[in-house]
């Protein structure tokens, strides 16, 4: 009987231990496993830069296995637009979308090269291409953005001119007319004898529609988004593409800190984010432009010679900009000349 209790005994222990494996087992992972990525967004989740990081984030998460939970602060809850790239690097986000312009110190490629893409088409996806050519060519680019990791970059759509009362069918016609502009953009306006105007999209609406200003150099999806169809009769082509400049970027301390595997999985995205977020600006610049459509804008394409002295106009301030920065030792007037060269060779 000795033998045959001590035998219950251990076949109990067994089936118990055993049991304790399967329940074990049968666990999800606790929050301990689950790597939370906070996600500072400037911009609202419907807006295409939203929608881009939603898509990017679900498939990070799915990537995983779950072990990476992303956690999304939507319409600047987290971090300020003109702060996003200061409070990424002090860790106030794990990841947050920036522009270099905003910046203080730094970027001065990306600011000299702003209006480097003229003459690209707004459906095109040369900016972006030719970028990653000057990238791979001239390291003093991506050493710019050496305090983060840049998870995605991004060539925002090209800029054409909507206007409310006056069309623009020549290049002279913007003599004389205000317009909402920013950073070099307002200087080329200025050279053409219009006046750039500094002023936040949010309130470009209102300008419009009360007339202190006449128009606005802006792409097709403002004509939806911020509605601007309602309060602009024309649409003057200018297929002025910028420099990437939406970019998307990971604080280096919470990505350095990340497993090898997870790291993996955001460096195997940064392509699929950057093609993703041109999906859905393309999406948006299509709806923008069925929208002033049913609205009667009148969409109006200029002839090349007109197109060409807006280009010299835009060349001239590229290359003071270029200029600027060869003096501080950086090759600016060398990538202005590769990316025209490439242009020339890409866009047909």
């Amino acid at each position: 009987m000795g033998t045959l209790k001590r035998f219950m005994v251990f076949a109990i222990g067994v089936v118990f231990g055993l049991s304790l494996i399967t329940v074990g087992l049968s666990q999800p992972a606790s929050a301990a496993d689950t790597i939370t990525i906070r996600c500072g967004w400037t911009f609202p989740q419907q807006h295409p830069m939203g929608a881009s990081h939603q898509i990017w984030a679900d498939k990070i998460e799915k990537d995983s296995g779950g072990r990476v939970k992303m956690e999304h602060y939507w319409s600047g809850s987290l971090v300020n637009m003109r702060e996003s790239y200061t409070e990424l690097v002090k860790g106030v986000a794990d990841v947050s979308e920036f522009t270099g312009h905003y910046v203080r110190e730094g970027f001065q490629i990306e600011k000299a090269m702003s209006l480097l893409f003229y003459g690209v088409p707004t459906n095109s996806e040369v900016a972006y291409r030719i970028y990653g050519m000057l990238r791979d060519k001239y390291p003093q680019i991506i050493e710019e953005f050496a305090a983060a990791k840049v998870m995605a970059f991004f060539s925002p759509p090209a800029v054409d001119l909507m206007t409310r009362n006056k069309p623009v069918r020549k290049i002279e016609d913007i003599r004389g007319l205000t317009l909402k502009t920013s950073g070099d953009m307002a200087k080329v306006v200025n050279s053409l004898g219009g006046e750039g105007a500094s002023l936040p999209i949010s309130e470009t609406y209102m300008a419009l529609q009360k007339g202190t200003i006449d128009g606005a150099l802006v792409g097709y999806e403002g004509l939806k988004s911020f509605r601007f169809a309602e309060v602009v009769k024309y649409y003057t082509i200018l297929n002025s593409a910028t420099w990437p400049s939406g970019h998307v970027a990971m604080n280096l301390d919470t990505y350095n800190k990340l497993p090898p595997d997870i790291r993996k999985i955001f460096d195997d995205n940064i392509d699929f984010y950057s093609k993703t977020m041109a999906e859905q600006w393309s999406k948006a610049n299509n709806a923008g432009k069925e929208f002033a459509e049913e609205r009667g804008i009148e969409f109006i394409e200029l002839p090349k010679e007109e197109l060409d002295k807006f280009y010299a106009a835009t060349k001239k301030v590229v290359l003071e900009q270029a200029k600027r920065i060869d003096d501080v030792g950086l090759p600016g007037t060398k990538i202005v000349h590769e990316a025209r060269a490439l242009v020339d060779q890409y866009v047909k």
